[in-house]
């Protein structure tokens, strides 16, 4: 993604040291998208406010990196012109990407569109032989620094459990309701509160459990490109509280993304859970996934009421970004390294420590991700692992 700032912001703000005031704002290349959405994104602008050197080329940088994380809008440039004494006129220029999307399940299939009316809202919908779902986002409600969520539907998820030595896999369906409503309470941090219910059966219709919680949640985000990641760093952090049980959990997860040239990335990411009180069994942190630990083991201390896990990744886009019908195609090999464990009982900490390293090809597509990645644990055991899912 290309950004442009002309040499003369540097000795802009040399005589009497003065400061800037941004005297027009000029959009190009939004055809359906309203301004006032592109604007909601400069959320470091006000009228009159008086920038520095180092805080309007941030600030602007910061503009481009938040359109680009939307996913709407490609070849994202802005430009500064000096129009009088201390006041410059900003010029964005950009193209908007087609508007709906499609995503891949492992039971379904997703197509939406998104930037509804141009105003940030959007409607998805899941499709398979059995799962049926319908998520509702508004990412600027008015445009007031307030977002929602709302989803319904049934899903085709799996439920694992750990029982005589052995991980037991069920196929289930999941009639589930989600709602969550949050906002923006400064730039790149956003707090928000949710509701949720799901009944859990399995595809016989034996029922096995419900669950419903409430959640409190709090995230700062300032990474960069879409939908890789090719800088930036997040923390994202989840309180949920189970119903009636009153069981709670904390779950936290912190990633860093570091550029090591154009085509070279190294990542890394830390998470745990902990909780008090016992989770509802579909609640329960598995670590046996491919975003977890890269493991299919049977050994103890992958499913349990807490856990952690840290990662570290060197990543290799070896080709350009590819167009490709109505997305961009962005392949990536990756070399990972990770260990973490989980528990139910404290005593057992320690006990059933796991160490993965591996190899993986990522294919990037718009929402989703076509990964095969094989990892080999501390046995010498290897698990070659297939998703949809975006990795950290």
């Amino acid at each position: 993604m290309k950004k442009f700032f002309p040499l003369f912001l540097l000795f802009l703000f040399v005589e009497h040291g003065f400061g800037v005031t941004i005297e027009r704002i000029i959009i190009k290349g939004n055809s359906e998208t309203e301004a006032q959405t592109i604007l909601f994104f400069f959320q470091e602008y006000e009228e009159g406010k008086t920038f520095s050197e180092e805080e309007l080329s941030q600030a602007l940088s910061n503009w481009v990196r938040r359109l680009e994380r939307t996913g709407w809008f490609r070849n994202i440039r802005v430009s500064t012109e000096f129009v009088g004494e201390n006041r410059v006129a900003v010029s964005l220029e950009l193209n908007e990407r087609f508007f709906y999307t499609a995503q891949l399940f492992d039971h379904a299939v997703g197509f939406g569109k998104q930037n509804l009316w141009g105003k940030g809202k959007e409607i998805f919908f899941e499709v398979g032989p059995i799962q049926k779902k319908i998520t509702l986002t508004d990412h600027m409600y008015n445009f007031w620094p307030f977002f929602y969520q709302v989803s319904l539907g049934t899903t085709e998820e799996d439920l694992v459990e750990y029982a005589e030595d052995f991980y037991r896999t069920l196929p289930t369906l999941r009639q589930k309701g989600d709602a969550k409503v949050g906002w923006y309470l400064r730039p790149d941090h956003t707090l928000s509160i949710g509701v949720s219910g799901q009944i859990i059966m399995q595809t016989n219709q034996m029922p096995l459990e419900s669950v419903s919680y409430a959640s409190l949640g709090y995230l700062i985000d300032t990474r960069r490109g879409y939908p890789a990641f090719s800088s930036g760093w997040h923390w994202e952090n989840f309180l949920r509280v189970f119903l009636p049980t009153m069981a709670c959990s904390w779950e936290s997860t912190a990633s860093f993304h570091y550029p090591l040239g154009k085509t070279w990335q190294i990542g890394t990411k830390w998470h745990h859970g902990i909780s008090y009180g016992n989770l509802p069994t579909s609640s329960q942190y598995l670590l046996r996934s491919i975003n977890g630990l890269h493991t299919l083991s049977q050994e103890k201390g992958l499913l349990g009421n807490h856990c952690w896990d840290i990662h570290a990744e060197i990543r290799w886009k070896f080709w350009d970004v590819i167009p490709f019908l109505i997305f961009d195609i962005q392949l990536e090999g990756v070399g990972f390294g990770e260990a973490g464990e989980a528990w139910t009982d404290w005593n057992e900490v320690g006990k059933h420590l796991f160490l993965v390293y591996g190899l993986g090809l990522r294919i990037y597509v718009d929402r989703f991700a076509i990964r095969t990645e094989a990892g080999i644990d501390q046995q010498g055991e290897t698990a070659v692992l297939s998703s949809f899912e975006l990795p950290f």
